[in-house]
This record gives C-alpha cells, structure tokens and sequence, in this order.
C-alpha cells in the first residue's frame, strides 16, 4: 500500500480546549498554572458549601426539624397534614416481623415465609432477604422515636457518605411519629440479637476446636499441639513444649 500526501507524523497536531470563561487556551504554555489555580478555587467553593449544608443539617437536628425517609420506612406515607402516617397493611407485616423473630424464627426463615406470604416490601419492591429483616429489626424509628445522623459526610472532596461511630454528635427525639410496635418489644428485640449473635460466635468457637483438634502435630517432635489461650489470643502448641521442655527439641 501507498500513502499519498503528507505522512502520519507531519498531520499529527495538538488539539487544545478554549475556556471561554476564564478565557484560558490549553494550547498556551501559561494554560496549566491557571488551570490548578481555578481548579483550587473551584474545590474550596464546593468545600465551603458542604460544610454550610452540614451546619444547616445539624442545625435542623437540634431543632427537632428534619424530613422523614418514607422511601426506607415500611409502614409509614405522607399524612396531608404533612406528618408520618402509619399504613395499616404495611404496619401488620412489620408487627409480623417482630413478633416471629421473638417467637423463635431466624431472619432467613421470616424472610423466606414472607416471600411464600407475597407480602409487598413497599415500592414495588417483592423480593424479601434476611438483610431486610434485620434492617426493620435494627430500626428504633418503628417505636415512634428518632436517631438522626446515623451517617455522615466526609469534609473533603470526594465526599463520601460514612457510618457516624462517635465521630459526630447523634441526636435521639422521642414520640416523634406514631409507633407501630412498643420501645418493650422493640428492646426484646435487640437483646435476643445480641444473645444469638454471642451463642452464634460461641459455637464458631467450638467448630473451629473440633475442626483443628488432633490435627495439628508439632514438626521437630511429632506430638499433638493443643489449644492454649493468653491475654485473649489462641494459640496451638506442642504439648511437650508447652509442659515438659525437654521433650521437645525446639530450642
């Protein structure tokens, strides 16, 4: 194949990019300077505005004022007041919810009986999993009380949406809304959590001893290690190491 005309290499040219604006040309040699300058400006303007969002956030918080998220709230809509109105049908699987996990169900099983139910997760959402459970579960904003700021965001660019462990101030409102189940059951709830979530760790515990017991044997000596535990931490060891020394010829 022939080329006609000029080369590849003669044709090839810088493209550049005119800011009217700031009246910048990217192909002028000054262009990079003005254009980390302006960028600097642009990032402390959009910092600024953050942080007068936060502080307009917080402030609303203090003062009791803030929206309510129907979109993640099953059993709740728009009053024409304005104010949280409990759905009745909604509020009878939320009831549904925390009445079977206090009778004995796992979060799998009341999400698997609710998809055999068909019961409706709100926003044309169907399909129930255990992580739904758990959230309805976890939420106090069903005893009619508020824990605002629960997240927060990050005051730097890229601003990022982070989980508020003590970092920021939390603010608790009580009887804010009508509640659809009682702050007692709503308690019994969180400690039936905690106990399973202990017993669930215990017998992880255990799994793991029966699964490493007398497997492990020690290289110099050939003798089964057993479990030891100091200041919290597990450990396996030779058992001649670990009671007469001697017997082992680890140095």
């Amino acid at each position: 194949m022939t080329w006609v005309g000029t080369s590849c290499r003669e044709i090839t040219q810088d493209i550049g990019i005119f800011f009217e604006e700031q009246n910048i040309d990217t192909l002028k040699n000054d262009s990079e300077l003005y254009l980390v300058i302006y960028a600097g400006f642009a990032q402390s303007e959009s910092e600024s505005i953050s942080k007068h969002i936060t502080w307009t956030y917080r402030k609303n918080f203090e003062d009791g004022k803030v929206s309510f998220q129907y979109k993640r709230l099953l059993g709740y809509r728009k009053g024409e007041d304005g104010k949280p109105e409990i759905v009745p049908e909604e509020a009878e699987v939320v009831r549904r919810i925390f009445s079977a996990y206090l009778s004995g169900q796992g979060k799998d099983d009341i999400a698997k009986e609710l998809n055999q139910l068909g019961a409706d997760r709100n926003r044309n959402r169907e399909k129930w999993y255990p992580s739904t459970v758990a959230y309805i579960l976890n939420n106090i904003s069903y005893t009619g009380d508020m824990v605002w700021q629960k997240t927060y965001a990050t005051d730097t660019i890229p601003f990022q949406q982070v989980r508020n462990l003590g970092q920021k101030p939390r603010y608790f409102v009580e009887h804010c809304h009508p509640p659809i189940v009682s702050c007692e059951e709503f308690q019994r709830v969180q400690e039936l959590m905690s106990s399973r979530k202990m017993q669930f760790r215990g017998n992880t515990r255990r799994r793991t001893d029966r699964l490493y017991s007398k497997r492990i044997y020690c290289g110099e000596c050939g003798s089964l290690c057993r479990k030891k535990i100091t200041n919290g931490k597990t450990y396996w060891v030779c058992r001649h190491r670990d009671g007469d020394k001697s017997s082992c010829p680890i140095p």
